[in-house]
């Protein structure tokens, strides 16, 4: 059977890719399977970029990770994406891919 966790949070610094982090290192421990999705990562360009959340989490537990979209700024996605012209696409696309 497979599971699916969800880890989702509305602003920065408050715990999502520690938890996510050692949700990932629990279940791979366990003998399970892990992919850790992060479907849009922001603040990924300029002088200064974030490598990204994923990374992190690869560096920290050794489980495969993915990510669908990078955009430079450091903003909410839906402003970041704008300003840059990359259209979003559902929710429902980004599910379905991870399936």
């Amino acid at each position: 059977m497979t599971r699916y966790v969800v880890v989702t949070g509305t602003d920065t610094g408050v715990g999502k890719t520690v938890v996510t982090a050692a949700i990932a290192a629990s279940e791979a421990g366990a003998g399970r399977r892990v992919l850790v999705v992060k479907p849009l990562q922001t603040g990924t360009g300029g002088s200064d970029p974030d490598p990204g959340d994923v990374v992190t989490v690869a560096h920290a537990t050794g489980v495969e990770v993915a990510e669908f979209i990078r955009l430079d700024r450091p903003l909410a996605p839906d402003t970041a994406a704008r300003l840059q012209g990359v259209p979003l696409p559902p929710v429902r696309d980004h599910v379905l891919r991870i399936l």
